[in-house]
């Protein structure tokens, strides 16, 4: 797993002055009493969500890096890195890009330490099948399912509601 300076890796011209309020919003689910612990972040927004953490603070942020991956390349990248530990792992919209949620969730689960925790943010069902990348779109309770079958306590979910769609949000500890 490669330790990226969010500073360095330019930004995508998509990420506009609105759309990093919304990363930062999201953020702000982490404590900032959990500065001091090791983080990973999956999924395609990565250098931005690094670049927000570290602006609060954190010190240890690994980002996992890819381009927009091929179909269930989500699954393998998290496959890989699964005997790295870390404290969090954060997932905005990526669980609906692998092959199999469980394995995927599996993985994660194996990443974390005892009594880590799994931020998850993924795409509610009325919107989850507008995307051509999207292989999977569960209900919110379908998602709950999901994870507890994977071993996590659910500490928080909730309902988000954006400006065209509702994505759903769950913070994980592992169980």
């Amino acid at each position: 797993m490669k330790k990226t300076c969010p500073y360095i890796t330019p930004l995508r011209p998509e990420y506009t002055q609105e759309r990093l309020e919304h990363t930062r919003k999201r953020l702000d689910r982490i404590p900032d009493s959990y500065r001091s612990k090791k983080i990973v972040i999956f999924g395609d927004a990565q250098r931005i969500e690094s670049k927000c953490l570290i602006e609060r603070g954190f010190n240890d942020v690994i980002s996992c890096e890819y381009e927009f991956p091929e179909e269930g390349q989500v699954w393998q990248n998290i496959e890989e890195h699964s005997n790295f530990k870390a404290d969090i792992v954060w997932a905005s919209h990526v669980l609906e890009h692998c092959y199999s949620l469980y394995w995927a969730a599996y993985y994660v689960h194996e990443m974390l330490t005892h009594g880590g925790e799994f931020f998850v943010h993924v795409p509610s069902e009325e919107w989850g099948w507008h995307e051509p990348y999207h292989l999977y779109s569960l209900t919110y309770k379908g998602w709950v399912e999901l994870f507890k079958r994977a071993r996590f306590r659910n500490v928080f979910s909730d309902k988000v509601q954006n400006k065209e769609r509702i994505e759903y949000f769950y913070r994980l500890e592992k169980a």
